[in-house]
């Protein structure tokens, strides 16, 4: 993938969800991939009669997830300090800027 793309942006979209909701669906999923992709499709991309839809957004969302740092592994996954840490961010604009402060993980050479 080019290192310039941005994956997935759409799942991570301020627009589209809610931040501290989706870490927290991520931590009380336990780890477990299909508990939350389903969580998240029915949460914030709710397509009635269409649950095929819901999940495999919860997909993109989890596949998003994992590319910005929020999460590694599969299944089971785990929540990477990055993803704890916004979890700790006492209001969503101190998390929504600790989520864009860029990181030498970020630097492309």
């Amino acid at each position: 993938m080019d290192p310039a793309r941005l994956p997935y942006p759409k799942q991570l979209s301020p627009n589209q969800i809610d931040l501290r909701v989706l870490l927290e669906l991520l931590r009380d999923s336990g780890g477990n991939r299909v508990a939350f992709q389903t969580a998240v499709g029915k949460r914030f991309f709710p397509k009635k009669g269409d649950a095929k839809n819901e999940f495999t957004s919860g997909m993109n969302t989890f596949l998003s997830m994992r590319a910005h740092g929020l999460v590694a592994g599969n299944d089971p996954y785990t929540q990477t300090d990055l993803g704890i840490a916004l979890l700790k961010e006492a209001t969503d604009q101190a998390q929504e800027a600790a989520f864009a402060k860029p990181r030498s993980t970020d630097l492309v050479a």
